[in-house]
């Protein structure tokens, strides 16, 4: 008797840890519709489709995660938004892209939110001017971004969040071979760019963000 009281006093105690345990709801978070920013090719592309070079960037974006937030930073030390942007496609494509998220913007070729594959950029208007593009995110699938947040440094995001709806301003492509379009365009904005790098050293003139 003593020893089926035993059992189940353990049986209980198990009981109530486990229906203690808290249960967090799911990430990402929804905006207001309660439902999840997915693009259009998030729902007809499978993982196949997704080149190799699109998966390297989302690789290495990955691994920025949980880097600080350091202005003017581009290393896993310490980075802002675009440094880390701008590493990662030199290292991953060997593209050299502007170093300020408004100028990586106009180096990019538009597109529609709705068109967005892993790899491309996304950009918002997080400073005072709300129609200056001040921060920028790689867009890695299911409606999430990786960037540098100047509070909690590389992590992902969902552009679903009411903050980056409404800061979103536009998206881009860098264009390179595994698109339909030609490489010309990025082999002008790189002449481009590396001009505009000489002039472009003095710090205090530059919005890094």
């Amino acid at each position: 008797m003593k020893k089926y009281l035993f059992i189940l006093s353990i049986a209980f105690i198990l009981a109530s840890c486990h229906s203690s345990k808290k249960v967090y709801p799911s990430d990402p978070i929804y905006d207001n519709a309660g439902k999840e920013y997915v693009s259009n090719n998030d729902k007809n592309h499978n993982d196949r489709e997704v080149s190799k070079q699109r998966k390297e960037i989302i690789k290495e974006a990955k691994k920025w995660i949980g880097t600080k937030y350091a202005y003017a930073g581009k290393t896993k030390n310490g980075t802002d938004c675009s440094g880390m942007v701008m590493t990662i496609y030199k290292n991953i494509l060997d593209i050299n892209l502007p170093r300020n998220s408004a100028k990586q913007a106009e180096f990019c070729t538009g597109i529609n939110k709705g068109d967005l594959l892993p790899g491309d950029l996304v950009f918002f208007a997080t400073g005072k001017n709300k129609n200056r593009i001040s921060h920028v995110g790689i867009y890695i699938g299911n409606g999430d971004m990786i960037h540098a947040s100047t509070s909690r440094g590389v992590t992902i995001n969902n552009l679903s969040e009411q903050y980056y709806t409404k800061t979103y301003i536009c998206s881009g492509r860098v264009i390179f071979s595994d698109t339909k379009h030609s490489k010309n365009k990025n082999q002008e904005n790189n002449s481009e760019n590396q001009e505009n790098n000489h002039s472009e050293n003095d710090f205090s003139n530059q919005f890094f963000e």
